[in-house]
């Protein structure tokens, strides 16, 4: 897992918010002011149902979290990194840059299961599938590679990659939209 620190001190750290898909407890209790999460191990990327627990053949159970409630407001409207990357721009956006500003961000990308959007799919067409054992991890009836396109053939490795460009694409937004901020481009990032 990828884990996105940023702070503007070790000193002056004040944490302001937390994006991270963990089975963590609710993190408004652990110091963060806000957090956009869930808490099983693994859930659909575009309904954000439960996959992975004693509820996973309950479809309606969702598990999506903005803070201390159900992230309902986001719930179901679209790949549930681009709901990450929304949260981080925004916050980035109106922070004000004199005030310290710690992120964590921990993406869902590249665990299964292995869902990921028709256009990130198709640059990888030139993948083979050679890891049949993982299609196992998505059952593609219950949650299809993009549920916009039913036809995608599941292929493990374009999927992987796919997701893979997927999180190198918000970390690079996140980037940019921290170096614009004027006092911003001058604090300590720590990217482990």
């Amino acid at each position: 897992m990828v884990d996105l620190f940023l702070y503007s001190g070790i000193d002056d750290v004040y944490p302001l918010l937390l994006l991270r898909s963990s089975d963590w407890g609710f993190q408004q209790l652990q110091g963060y002011d806000t957090s956009l999460n869930y808490f099983s191990h693994k859930n659909d990327f575009y309904s954000q149902s439960n996959m992975q627990t004693c509820c996973e053949g309950d479809r309606s159970i969702i598990d999506f979290w903005r803070t201390n409630k159900g992230a309902s407001d986001v719930n179901g409207s679209d790949y549930s990194e681009f709901l990450y990357q929304t949260e981080l721009l925004n916050i980035i956006e109106s922070h004000n840059p004199a005030d310290p500003l710690f992120l964590f961000y921990a993406p869902h990308v590249a665990h299964c299961p292995l869902q990921v959007p028709k256009e990130y799919y198709d640059k990888f067409d030139f993948m083979t599938d050679d890891e049949g054992l993982c299609s196992i991890q998505t059952v593609q009836d219950e949650h299809p590679i993009d549920p916009n396109h039913l036809d995608l053939k599941y292929r493990c490795r374009r999927q992987h990659a796919a997701m893979i460009m997927i999180m190198d694409e918000v970390v690079g937004n996140l980037t940019n939209a921290l170096q614009k901020k004027a006092s911003i481009k001058s604090n300590k990032a720590l990217v482990a």
